[in-house]
């Protein structure tokens, strides 16, 4: 069965106009999103990653209409976020950690209040799924506290019931474990994985500096830097685009360490750091360029030396090495284009 794409981004620009600073001073218009194109599926959870100023608020912002586009077009739900507002309202859910908006004399469920009536949802629908937005989130103890009282976990969760309280067919959230504790932080994770997904299956767009978070929510990402899109697909398909050598991590037994390291610089590896000897096994990074023949060359040499192979497994580079290596990649295309 084929997805559906219920956000569909082409060429997507926005330029800020110039502003004069607080001192008077004339400051330079300001490129914040430059030519994005992306589309994401109907069902799925999509991340938005990149450096402070990439550009993924603005983008948000734009496709919940907050903020129209300079240029370039973009859908959400076959609607243009430049002409069809009110319907995108309608559709779209913002869940962001700008709790300014809240008001912060009223309690949680006075605001909860509030917005249901400002979403125009008949009070019928709108009082029962308060109070389980309440339950889900746990924050029915704290419903009725002031919410200038709440701790900054407190506020997150009163956000994102906010964001969920139309049952949004989209759901934009924007860095929302910000400013949360570990453990607050894995716990709207897996809120947003269990009952969230669960309740109306909504489509997710999530922005995050958090990488593990991104890499336990999302299957597609896209990386963002400057403005642009750096990098777009699956995490594997990004750490195999920058995979620059196959690196394995061996354990050895029968041969010592200085041995290990010069059969492995034989068959054309380079070692990371020294082997480490423990109960007589030696462990050994080494790293050989893609597509070569080396690791084989290495087993083979080590029996035939008299080693046992005890272990062995292929190591591949992190989320956040992955992120660090596209970026430095952007910016030296950025430098070489200059």
């Amino acid at each position: 069965m084929t997805v559906q794409n219920i956000i569909d981004i082409e060429q997507l620009t926005k330029v800020f106009p110039p502003q004069r600073s607080l001192v008077g001073r004339k400051e330079s218009a300001k490129l914040a999103v430059d030519q994005v194109t992306l589309q994401v599926g109907e069902g799925e959870i999509f991340g938005l990653i990149g450096p402070n100023g990439a550009g993924k608020t603005t983008l948000i912002r734009m496709l919940s209409t907050m903020v129209l586009p300079t240029s370039g077009r973009a859908h959400v739900g076959g609607f243009d976020v430049t002409c069809d507002e009110r319907a995108i309202r309608d559709l779209v859910g913002v869940v962001s950690s700008n709790e300014r908006s809240f008001y912060w004399r009223l309690t949680g469920r006075e605001n909860l209040r509030f917005f249901s009536k400002l979403y125009q949802i008949p009070e019928q629908q709108a009082g029962p799924w308060r109070d389980e937005l309440l339950s889900i989130l746990g924050l029915s103890d704290v419903a009725d506290r002031r919410f200038d009282y709440y701790s900054t976990g407190q506020k997150q969760r009163m956000a994102i019931a906010r964001g969920l309280l139309t049952r949004p067919r989209v759901l934009l959230m924007d860095e929302p474990t910000k400013g949360v504790d570990p453990v607050g932080a894995a716990e709207i994770v897996q809120l947003i994985q269990g009952q969230i997904l669960e309740l109306w299956h909504p489509t997710i767009l999530v922005t995050s500096h958090n990488l593990s978070e991104i890499e336990r929510l999302c299957h597609r990402v896209a990386l963002m830097h400057r403005g642009r899109l750096a990098a777009l697909g699956t995490i594997d398909e990004l750490r195999a685009s920058m995979r620059q050598s196959d690196t394995f991590v061996l354990s050895v037994s029968g041969l010592n360490s200085d041995v290990l390291q010069s059969l492995a610089e034989q068959a054309g590896g380079v070692v990371s750091h020294a082997p480490t000897s423990k109960d007589n096994v030696v462990e050994l990074v080494v790293s050989f360029a893609l597509g070569s023949a080396g690791f084989p060359r290495l087993v083979r040499a080590l029996v035939e030396m008299g080693g046992d192979l005890v272990s062995s497994s292929n190591h591949s580079e992190s989320f956040e090495q992955v992120f660090h290596a596209v970026i430095e990649a952007n910016v030296n295309q950025t430098k070489e284009a200059l």
